[in-house]
């Protein structure tokens, strides 16, 4: 791992990693060193094996296809309380070689809760994208790169305020991108 001191030890952060498996959310959350709450896709709270660990961990259930207001205003409570929340910015699993779009409600988080976002880029658990519970690969590196906070930026006077999100989220994006390219 590289780049551990980029997380903040205290008050409330909003940790960005790059998302191709299964195995993303334990490896990013093991790898910040504080208490992460994650945002899950509420479909998971459907797998009873994944159930317990999900409300254990103090999961906020994400709702597809919706405005998740409550999901917004659950994670900017717990970022304001001066907790890690955890959110994959492309807002689900890509597949390798792909790259997603950044979703724009890492920004209003970031805004609404004035914190800063840790992006963080996980390279190896590529074998894990669609291997639930099956062969384990032993035989993959996996490496974390964490890359230093960004900060909310202030938009222009002829940028609206959803521009703003969609540039910001997109620089947190790009961020990640070239923390994957360094491993390489």
């Amino acid at each position: 791992m590289v780049g551990s001191e980029n997380i903040p030890k205290t008050g409330g952060c909003i940790i960005a990693p790059n998302h191709v498996s299964y195995l993303d959310p334990p490896v990013a959350g093991a790898s910040v060193g504080r208490h992460v709450v994650f945002m899950a896709f509420e479909g998971l709270y459907h797998y009873p094996s994944l159930k317990y660990w999900i409300r254990h961990m103090g999961c906020i259930p994400v709702f597809r296809g919706t405005g998740n207001r409550k999901a917004l205003m659950e994670a900017v409570s717990q970022l304001k309380l001066g907790k890690c929340v955890c959110i994959f910015p492309e807002g689900k699993r890509v597949p390798p070689g792909q790259t997603g779009e950044a979703q724009s409600g890492i920004a209003l988080m970031a805004e609404m809760a004035d914190v800063p976002v840790v992006p963080m880029a996980i390279t190896g658990t590529q074998p894990w994208y669609r291997n639930y519970f099956g062969f384990l690969p032993w035989f993959s590196k996996i490496n974390v790169r964490i890359g230093k906070p960004i900060f909310g930026e202030r938009r222009s006077t002829t940028e609206s305020r959803s521009e703003l999100h969609k540039r910001f989220s997109e620089k947190i994006l790009n961020e990640i991108r070239r923390l994957k390219a360094d491993v390489a």
